[in-house]
């Protein structure tokens, strides 16, 4: 059945099926809920006359003014359920509560699970696609689409299927280099299987009729890669949003009127810099407070993060705080004084990102320090917006820290951040997006 969320509510409402002359499906085996490209890219073609369905593991709220149907695909996830019933083995309490239980003495059960999951784990990605590719494509069976396009690698095989089904269009929309994610899972075997999977996606990128990446960079290597046309580049622009100058932020870590607030909106990850973050500040002044916002990832991290927070003696100085809703992200950073990326150069992945968090500080007047990578060094220099720092390197981060408390008050930044915000808003970067869509047929909608 198809379902849309009501903007306001959140609730799920029965949608008719809509018909015009052209239709497209972005498939997703994602969790959609903080993601706001798709949402983005949705809400530009339902305005623009397309019939779009969108299908994907989690849904994000519907866009106001659109007529999407959000379809949501349930798949099975073994995985985890081998997780759980470990867990629940060992302490006796369900995941969710497992944190706080005593562990029980291992049982045979409990390695045997332990022992499958630990197996499969390599193969974790090739089978949630697959289940997704089956599932979604079950859901879809009876209809019709012109163009389908998959948000990034994991939804290629349901994309795939379903436009040689359709006989539409594949798009392929690369946010990911695929190849050299950051990998917690660094055996040998794990990373074979990786790219195993990789040269899979391969074949299915070559296919298809378009494709798009989120910078540059990205688009040069997707090229390079896979011996395609340059992807054209969509970046992660937020809508457009007013100057705030909101408290919550402050409020929430009761900051004094004299505290700096740095603020790192991302997931807390050992990949993502977060020890590099802890290490710069201990050498940056005392009224400087750090602002994490998100999540631990892997959740085994947290505790070797907040007891190294404790062991350089700055728990009064780092605060943590859960994800925020993607409507209302904007308004609670322009609360910071400035805004950290603070990525190693642990993958090529990361090198070549340009993470949405980048264009939310941006839009929220928040200015930036970023690491020497190209795509966020490159946008940063271009519009006066912040500071970049060695990729690695706790002592030149501490050093931009710094150097940007300096600049806070500097003549024209404000303008320079007002005008990067009306530069890099969704509204521009979406005609580019429309633009491609329509040209892969000659009598494109209005």
């Amino acid at each position: 059945m198809n379902h849309a969320r009501d903007d306001r509510t959140g609730e799920s409402s029965q949608l008719p099926a809509a018909r015009p002359n052209k239709s497209i499906c972005i498939l997703a085996a994602k969790d959609l809920r903080r993601n706001t490209r798709v949402a983005r890219q949705a809400a530009t073609l339902s305005r623009a006359g397309w019939a779009v369905t969108v299908a994907a593991l989690e849904l994000p709220v519907a866009p106001a003014g659109t007529d999407i149907r959000f379809i949501r695909v349930q798949v099975p996830h073994p995985l985890q359920k081998m997780e759980s019933r470990r867990l629940k083995a060992e302490t006796g309490q369900p995941r969710e509560n497992a944190s706080t239980a005593v562990p029980a003495p291992s049982n045979i059960r409990s390695s045997l699970v332990g022992l499958a999951r630990s197996l499969a784990m390599p193969f974790g990605h090739i089978i949630s696609s697959r289940a997704f590719a089956r599932a979604s494509n079950r859901i879809l069976a009876d209809e019709e689409f012109d163009i389908v396009q998959s948000h990034d690698a994991p939804a290629l095989r349901a994309a795939a299927r379903l436009a040689r089904r359709c006989e539409a269009c594949l798009i392929y929309d690369g946010v990911e280099c695929v190849d050299d994610r950051a990998f917690f899972l660094d055996s040998r075997f794990a990373k074979a299987v990786r790219r195993l999977e990789s040269s899979l996606q391969s074949s299915i990128i070559r296919s298809a009729d378009t494709c798009f990446s989120i910078g540059p960079a990205l688009s040069a290597w997707m090229q390079q890669r896979y011996a395609i046309e340059r992807p054209l580049a969509i970046r992660n622009c937020r809508l457009y949003e007013p100057r705030y100058r909101d408290r919550a932020l402050r409020d929430l870590v009761n900051a004094e009127d004299n505290t700096r607030i740095v603020v790192c909106p991302n997931s807390i990850r050992p990949d993502r810099g977060a020890d590099l973050l802890l290490d710069s500040l201990v050498t940056v002044s005392d009224d400087v407070c750090l602002v994490f916002i998100g999540e631990f990832t892997p959740r085994s991290y947290e505790i070797t993060f907040m007891n190294r927070v404790e062991a350089l003696g700055l728990s009064q100085r780092v605060k943590i705080l859960a994800p925020v809703q993607p409507d209302a992200l904007v308004r609670f950073l322009s609360g910071a004084d400035v805004g950290v990326i603070p990525f190693e150069n642990t993958s090529l992945n990361n090198y070549l990102s340009l993470p949405n968090r980048l264009f939310e500080l941006l839009m929220a007047r928040v200015p930036v320090i970023a690491p020497e990578f190209p795509e966020m060094a490159g946008l940063i220099d271009e519009h006066g917006v912040g500071l970049t720092f060695e990729p690695g390197s706790a002592s030149d981060l501490a050093r931009a820290l710094t150097d940007i408390m300096l600049c806070l008050e500097q003549l024209g930044l404000e303008q320079r951040l007002d005008s990067a915000a009306d530069r890099l808003c969704w509204e521009r970067e979406s005609r580019t997006y429309l633009d491609a869509i329509d040209t892969l047929f000659d009598d494109p909608p209005p």
